[in-house]
Order: C-alpha cells, then sequence, then structure tokens
C-alpha cells in the first residue's frame, strides 16, 4: 500500500464511524423534529383585502401541482376555492 492509500484507510477507520454517527443522528433529529412538529397550514384560508386582487371580470388560472393519486373531492375544492380568491 502507498502513503496515500494507508492515510486514507487510517482515516477512515479512525474517524470515519464517528463522522458517520454524528450524521446519523443528524438525519435522524430532523426527520423525528419534522414529524413531531409538523408544518400546518390552516384552512380555508383568509381571502385578500385588497382591492388589486379581489378582480371579478378578469380570468382566473389556478396551477395546483400534486400527484392526484386517486383524484377526490377535496383537490376540486381546492381549485374551486382558489380561483374564487
Amino acid at each position: 500500500m502507498s502513503l496515500t492509500s494507508n492515510f486514507l484507510f487510517s482515516l477512515i477507520w479512525g474517524y470515519g464511524w464517528k463522522v458517520a454517527l454524528v450524521a446519523f443522528l443528524y438525519v435522524t433529529s430532523v426527520l423525528v423534529g419534522r414529524i413531531a412538529y409538523p408544518i400546518i397550514l390552516r384552512y380555508p384560508w383568509p381571502h385578500p383585502t385588497t382591492s388589486r386582487r379581489i378582480c371579478s371580470d378578469k380570468r382566473k388560472i389556478v396551477v395546483l401541482a400534486g400527484s392526484y393519486n386517486p383524484p377526490h373531492l377535496g383537490h376540486l375544492a381546492m381549485i374551486q376555492y382558489l380561483g374564487e380568491r
């Protein structure tokens, strides 16, 4: 083995498991934190009060991204609500 190979081998066996453990604990804590404290968006959302956004004569386009697997009436209700905003 060359000097570089020996150095990398000793580095991986010396500190690699510690780095892997720290990375595992960090990722696990982030995932558990997201499950324990999720971001909750309240529905129905408040209507805008500015006159610029309330225009009934303009054509409205609503884009709602998602997988829709399976599509259901909740998807249609969201699209209808967003179209009326």
